[in-house]
C-alpha cells in the first residue's frame, strides 16, 4: 500500500506501470466529472464514481488477482482499511467473472484516511475496504479508481 498526495504520485511511475497515464488523466478530474468508465492504454481503464461513505463495519474487505488498484478522492474523505490477504478466510470469490474475491475482516489492519487530492495503491494480495468513513460524518465522495492490469 502507498499513500500520498497527486502531485507526488511520479515517484511511483517506476514501481507500477501505467501509473503515469494514469496520473496524467488523475490530474484532470473535478467534481463536476462525469460518473463513468475511461478507457486506458491496454486493459487498464478508471471508473468514476459517487457515493456516500458509511460504517466500515458495513463494508466488505475485497482483494483482485489482476489489477493492482488506485483510489484517488476527487471530492470528500474516505476511509479505507488495508491489510494482507494471508490467512484471511475467503467468503465469496468472482475472480474468474469481476476480478474480485471478498473476505473476513482481518484481526489487525491500517487505515487510509484519505481526502481531497490523495490518493491509495493497493497491489493484488492487499485486501482493502473501501466506502467506510468516520463515525457521525458521513459524506459524499467523489472518486476514480484506476484499474492498472497487473
Amino acid at each position: 500500500m502507498i499513500i500520498d498526495s497527486l502531485k507526488n504520485i511520479g515517484k511511483y511511475e517506476a514501481i507500477c506501470p501505467g501509473l503515469q497515464e494514469a496520473a496524467a488523466f488523475l490530474a484532470t478530474l473535478t467534481p463536476e466529472t462525469e460518473e463513468k468508465r475511461y478507457e486506458l492504454s491496454g486493459d487498464n481503464y478508471v471508473s468514476v464514481q459517487s457515493y456516500m461513505t458509511k460504517s466500515p463495519d458495513l463494508c466488505r474487505f475485497e482483494n483482485h488477482k489482476r489489477y493492482t488498484d488506485v483510489q484517488f478522492i476527487i471530492a470528500g474523505r474516505e476511509w479505507i482499511h488495508v491489510s494482507d490477504v494471508a490467512g484471511l478466510t475467503l467468503l465469496e470469490d468472482r475472480y474468474d467473472t469481476k476480478d474480485v474475491a471478498f473476505y473476513d475482516a482481518p484481526e489487525t489492519y491500517s487505515l487510509a484516511d484519505l481526502t481531497d487530492g490523495w490518493f491509495v495503491i493497493l497491489f493484488p494480495g492487499e485486501v482493502h475496504r473501501p466506502g467506510g468513513g468516520p463515525e457521525n460524518a458521513y459524506a459524499n465522495v467523489k472518486k476514480a479508481v484506476v484499474k492498472l492490469a497487473f
